[in-house]
């Protein structure tokens, strides 16, 4: 039966077969694909979606992470962190005052193990989710990262919501584009916390601080706008703890600080730590309260509220063996962490300390943490055989003392407060420790030279490698550190700054304009993630693609620009840079679009901002006619949003289709952008091209929110489509009856009809939304209104087979018998789909068994051709003329016998049904099934004294049409004849 006639603006797939029937179902235009998916189970194809979707967002699993954290730094002392169970700003917290608590503290205050409290004591009575950034993997410790890792558990317990997430990875390409962006992942987010099935999410994100620098802006950027008491998005869902130390620009209202505030509960919980910790001395000889109380007492003296000094100490005195040394060594230590740090590098021999230094630098910048054999590569360190160079860097970090530890074959710094010393800018006293001084740009150049030094000398410069099929193979015969090398260089190059240039200069092979190694590692490198396409980028655009400032401004073979790749991916540095140097702020690059737009789809609020400043044409075009304040507010960008209608964007401007940004933000359902824009103007009644409204975008989605917001702002709410389809329509066909009740109580047309006829209860009815069929009744919906080809609500529920639907409409008055323009009857449409729980219902209800239709048929005749014994036999029961004929002379027992339905045509024929009965062209039943091959159907009328003589107009028998026709299948009618000549 044909759905509602107007534009659809999503998907659809139907089950079952296509051809004519795809035919009917979309007599409308239908804005999406449209997918027969055949006999497949819905169910196991949603399921298998799902599982994609979540598989694609996986990158660490955030409990896993925090068994290793515990496995790293032990368990928590009892007690210990129980304090925050008592704060009142926490507690406030918990009871929903706030919904964000920031508790910062400086290094070693036991941040981590009060995190890890947390989400234990969370998970024991809410729906909780945490995360654990670590600054010694820049990986897991990035925007994305950090939101795949929320989004990931999210669905892990509420596997029902991936389906907000599903048409963002509905393709390998998407879900890699989805998963490198931020802004993806974070619209993402919101729109599940927007759920309204989500009840409170309870979130822990512990070391906010140690995320790479630009992911830390952005994240904090996000989260003040997010809960900002004038964002006006939905809050309530989403309660976050963030535990770190102090971060710039991050000032919440609610802040629990550890040091000075707390000082008195973190020194009880250095206490109860010490007290456990001094227990581990307890087999010593002299061990005994007086020992015990002292050692207690100079280890507190000396840690300064720090617990990382107490584990530092503790395992330097393991090898210990008597108390009264014990004693000793700890008072000979220095006091603090930066003092017990620089005595760690004192006691590296000094032969030594230039490879250890090597070391230190290379496991301090390195964005990920690197693995034995990738840190003896990068070091330089040659043994003949790979055991014995595992085990020289073994012992070389083990020189460096307790600053580095190994875990899983990967080597990483003991702890933040460990980078912070050896990065920090202040001279050291000893000026033997300026040795180990680690001055970051220059580290990164030298890690970036290094790395682009392995690729120079791999079997990337030769060429042209198949990847295709080379690439497992490629990277399993390679050096340990290429892999690496390959797919970080970029990083380091961008964090050397300036010093990035005498990378052109030693790298020259490289970064010639036509170079074949550059190629090959392209291929590579964009294996990783969502890229440009081509065989390869020009030295001064792959710059500008990942944000190396020295190499950059000219036009690509794609007409794309520096500027253009930079704004687009967010590197503010490089447009600055850029912009410094001439580069045309307006100049227009792939498909007619400028740096504000690329930026402005971004959501960059501070690239917008900087092009802005430098001139940047707010209301520019490209060649589809979308200007930068459509994409932001398609992008749900709220913040550039405001900054771009602040400078001067015109608010009504139309697309190339007629769409305005408050249509674009209204139809994906972003209400602050959409309120924002009302605000300042925006029409509210607005059309595109094929007539569609922000009204009828934001119903059809069910988006209650905006719908409302548009309602409050006067919006028509009969306004129709150039298809006539109203708001009323899209709510009812998607089945959302809370959107349906606000149009009717805002004055909607019931009975509104699209351009084919088609109301709002037709298409309610056809989608089996019982509660919004129910609904339009109650408000003076026409029961018996006819839509396309003339049908009625009934027809479609009937056609549908949905029981529910069909019984409510017949309570309230629909015509039982009533016909579309074929003629056709609900009754029929029943028995031609086979739904016999329907037929009964109308049978009860007094329809014609015996009303014909198109071509003259009958129910019985509908359903005698389908097969359907089940259905046959009810309207038998219910007196359906067993020898009605069709417009044709045909019968239903020959529709049976024609499609060799034996059970049919028995029991049509112990129903009394004409055996000989000829339609006009003189054939017989007898002739149908010698024709069809029907050899059991042949036998059977010949049982029951069908005329096997019997003649059409043309003189055939069943004889002859057997055996001139299909021979194979006439022999009982052959034999039959034969006995009788």
């Amino acid at each position: 039966m044909p759905l509602l006639s107007g534009p659809l603006p999503y998907d659809l797939t139907i089950s079952g077969t296509s051809g004519s029937h795809g035919a009917q179902v979309f007599g409308g235009v239908v804005y999406g694909n449209v997918t027969f998916s055949g006999t497949e189970d819905p169910q196991k194809a949603l399921e298998e979606k799902i599982a994609k979707c979540r598989n694609a967002l996986f990158l660490t699993d955030p409990a896993i992470d925090r068994a290793s954290l515990i496995s790293k730094k032990g368990k928590r002392v009892a007690g210990t962190g129980e304090w925050i169970r008592q704060d009142e700003k926490y507690r406030s917290w918990r009871r929903g005052e706030t919904q964000l608590l920031w508790i910062c503290g400086g290094p070693g205050k036991g941040k981590t193990m009060l995190s890890i409290f947390l989400t234990e004591e969370l998970e024991k009575d809410t729906q909780a989710i945490y995360y654990f950034c670590s600054g010694e993997d820049e990986e897991h410790s990035s925007a994305a990262a950090v939101l795949r890792g929320l989004l990931w558990q999210i669905t892990a317990k509420r596997p029902e919501l991936t389906k907000h997430l599903l048409e963002q990875f509905d393709t390998p390409e998407k879900s890699q584009m989805a998963v490198a962006s931020p802004e993806i992942l974070w619209s993402l987010f919101v729109k599940l916390l927007q759920d309204p099935q989500v009840n409170t999410v309870f979130c822990v994100l512990d070391g906010l601080d140690e995320c790479e620098e630009d992911s830390r802006r952005w994240l904090v950027r996000k989260l003040v706008d997010f809960f900002s008491p004038d964002d006006g998005g939905i809050t309530a869902a989403w309660k976050l703890v963030v535990v770190s130390r102090p971060i710039p620009g991050f000032r919440p209202t609610a802040r629990v600080n550890l040091d000075p505030d707390n000082d008195k509960q973190v020194s009880n919980d250095i206490t109860r730590f010490v007290s456990a910790r001094v227990q581990e001395f307890s087999g010593l000889d002299g061990f005994n309260g007086e020992f015990q109380e002292d050692l207690q007492r100079t280890l507190l003296e000396r840690a300064e509220g720090t617990f990382l000094w107490v584990g530092f100490v503790m395992d330097e005195m393991r090898d210990r063996l008597t108390c009264t040394e014990i004693l000793d060594t700890v008072r000979s230590l220095p006091r603090g962490l930066p003092a017990i740090y620089s005595r760690m590098l004192l006691r590296i021999q000094r032969d030594r300390r230039s490879i250890s230094a090597h070391i230190l630098r290379w496991v301090t910048v390195a964005v990920r943490p690197l693995t034995l054999p990738e840190l003896a590569a990068a070091v330089g360190l040659r043994s003949p055989t790979p055991a014995s160079r595992d085990q020289a860097i073994r012992d070389q970090v083990t020189l460096c003392g307790l600053f580095l530890k190994v875990q899983d074959q990967e080597v990483g710094l003991v702890h933040q407060s460990a980078r912070d010393y050896l990065l920090q800018k202040e001279a050291d006293n000893d000026v033997e420790l300026e040795a180990f001084r680690i001055k970051p740009e220059e580290a990164h150049r030298e890690v970036a030279e290094t790395c682009l030094n392995c690729i120079g000398h791999s079997r990337l410069r030769d060429a042209p490698l198949d990847f295709e099929k080379t690439y497992d193979a490629f990277r399993l015969q390679q050096g340990p550190l290429l892999e690496y090398a390959v797919f970080h260089w970029p990083e380091h190059a961008r964090s050397a700054t300036t010093l990035a240039e005498q990378l052109l200069q030693h790298a020259s092979l490289f970064f010639e304009e036509e170079s074949r190694l550059r190629a090959n590692w392209w291929q590579v490198y964009r294996r990783r993630g969502w890229g440009f396409s081509g065989s390869q980028l020009p030295p001064l655009h792959m710059a500008c693609y990942l944000g190396i400032t020295p190499l950059v401004d000219k036009q690509d073979s794609q007409g794309q620009r520096p500027l253009g790749y930079a704004a687009s991916r967010g590197h503010e540095t490089v447009v600055r840079l850029l912009l410094t140097y001439g580069a045309d702020v307006n100049a227009k690059g792939q498909r007619g679009g400028t740096a504000l737009q690329g930026a402005a789809d971004r959501g960059d609020e501070a690239v917008v901002r900087l092009l802005l400043a430098h001139g940047a044409d707010v209301n520019a075009k490209d060649q589809s006619g979308g200007t930068a304040l459509q994409e932001a507010a398609i992008g749900g960008h709220k913040a550039v949003v405001r900054l771009l209608l602040a400078h001067g964007a015109d608010v009504n401007t139309k697309s190339e289709r007629g769409r305005t940004a408050l249509q674009g933000a209204a139809v994906r359902g972003h209400e602050a952008v959409v309120r924002l824009l009302l605000a300042h103007g925006a029409d509210v009644n607005a059309k595109d091209q094929s007539g569609g409204t922000a009204l009828q975008g934001a119903a059809a989605r069910g988006d209650e929110a905006v719908v409302q917001l548009l309602l409050a702002h006067g919006v028509d709410v009969n306004a129709k489509s150039e298809r006539g389809v109203t708001a009323l329509q899209g709510a009812a066909d998607r089945g959302d009856e809370a959107v349906v009740r606000l149009l009717l109580a805002h004055g909607v047309d019931v009975n509104a009809k699209s351009e084919r006829g088609g109301t709002a209860l037709q298409v309610a009815a056809d989608r089996g939304h019982k509660a919004v069929v129910r609904l339009l009744l109650a408000h003076g919906a026409d029961v018996n209104a006819k839509g396309q080809e003339g049908r009625t609500a009934l027809q479609e529920a009937a056609f549908r087979g949905d029981k529910a639907v069909v019984q409510l409409l017949l309570a309230h008055g629909a015509d039982v018998n009533a016909k579309d323009q074929s003629g056709g009857t609900v009754l029929q449409w029943a028995a031609f789909r086979g739904h016999e729980a329907v037929v009964r219902l109308l049978l009860a209800h007094g329809v014609d068994v015996n009303a014909k239709g198109q071509w003259g048929w009958t129910a019985l005749q509908w359903a005698a051709d389908r097969g359907d014994e089940a259905v046959v036999r009810l309207l038998l029961a219910h007196g359906a003329d067993v020898n009605a004929k069709s417009e044709r002379g045909g019968t239903a027992l020959q529709w049976a016998a024609d499609q060799g339905d034996e059970a049919v045509v028995q029991l049509l024929l112990a129903h009394g049904v004409d055996i000989n009965a000829k339609d006009q062209s003189g054939g017989t039943v007898l002739q149908e099934a010698a024709v069809g091959g029907h050899k059991a159907v042949v036998q059977l009328l010949l049982a029951h004294g069908a005329d096997v003589n019997a003649k059409d107009q043309s003189g055939g028998t069943a004889l002859q049409k057997a055996s001139c026709w299909r021979p194979q299948g006439g022999g009982a009618a052959a034999a039959h004849a034969q006995s009788r000549c």
